[in-house]
């Protein structure tokens, strides 16, 4: 069975993307609203969830910019669009450490 991007429609959905303001985060965020999602962008960067929220919204689909912890991400979607269809976990700290000096503070920043 042949499909394309035609077959993958999210009209209608609310989609929540963490790490959203940029790099791979983005990238999921612009192809979700191209696929007619409503996307929440979330990030710790004020001017990049601005900008990706900008772009969606410029494609004819509503968009949410947060900066937050993405912890409280899900009420705060459901609270602006009342659902959530669906998470992209994209959120992450790019630590360019060599691996026999991480220190445990910088571990456990990792992970939280």
């Amino acid at each position: 069975m042949s499909s394309s991007i035609q077959d993958f429609s999210l009209v209608g959905k609310i989609a929540l993307v963490t790490g959203g303001g940029q790099g791979l985060g983005r990238g999921v965020a612009r192809a979700l609203a191209q696929a007619g999602a409503g996307v929440v962008v979330a990030s710790r960067t004020q001017v990049q969830v601005e900008e990706v929220a900008a772009e969606i919204r410029g494609l004819g689909r509503r968009a949410l910019a947060v900066v937050a912890d993405v912890r409280r991400m899900e009420d705060e979607t459901t609270s602006e669009f009342g659902r959530l269809d669906v998470l992209v976990n994209a959120a992450g700290v790019n630590q360019r450490t060599p691996s026999l000096e991480v220190t445990s503070e910088l571990w456990d920043r990792s992970w939280a």
